[in-house]
């Protein structure tokens, strides 16, 4: 019960900030007018948001010692996942705020999970800690693949989403398929 809660939780944190920034890009581009693609929201919701997606990077590089220790194709499913969700997040990150996130928020944001690997190598964690840290993230995770892959008002995006989400649960019966084989 405990990883579903806390997935529920990294969900609804990072529902809160992506509203927070949307709203404060609309709440600025109602004040100064202009393009709204080339409005950026605030800078405190920058910062806030920043930090969050930072500590999620570290808890990335911390899990992955733990994702490592499970064998080679956990890791590379591990691997896979979360680069495509590095590229959705940057994706995302970049279109709210825009010069401030490619000049000082991705090199801050590329840094965490190298120190949260460190930190594994140093302070390594249990199973226990290392599933409820990996329930926050798919929370994050599933918010983020719902927010940029689900489209508004269609289009085919949605086919896009469906068969990789198709595809990827394929590839994850497999390798438990391949897994179980080799024990």
């Amino acid at each position: 019960m405990a990883v579903p809660g806390l997935a529920f939780i990294g969900f609804m944190i990072f529902f809160i900030l992506e509203h927070f920034a949307v709203y404060s890009r609309k709440e600025r581009h109602a004040k100064e007018g202009g393009d709204y693609n080339y409005i950026s929201a605030s800078t405190s919701a920058f910062i806030i948001q920043l930090v969050f997606i930072s500590f999620l990077n570290l808890i990335i590089g911390y899990l992955l010692r733990f994702e490592a220790e499970a064998g080679v194709l956990s890791l590379v499913f591990y691997t896979a996942a979360l680069s495509l969700h590095f590229i959705i997040l940057d994706d995302s990150m970049e279109q709210n705020y825009k010069q401030l996130y490619v000049r000082f928020g991705r090199y801050l944001a590329s840094l965490m999970p190298i120190i949260g690997w460190g930190l594994s190598v140093f302070f390594p964690e249990n199973p226990s800690e290392g599933y409820l840290l990996l329930g926050v993230l798919l929370g994050v995770i599933l918010f983020n693949a719902i927010k940029d892959a689900v489209p508004k008002g269609g289009g085919k995006n949605a086919s896009l989403f469906v068969s990789g989400a198709v595809l990827y649960s394929a590839l994850l019966l497999v390798g438990a398929w391949v897994t179980a084989g080799i024990r």
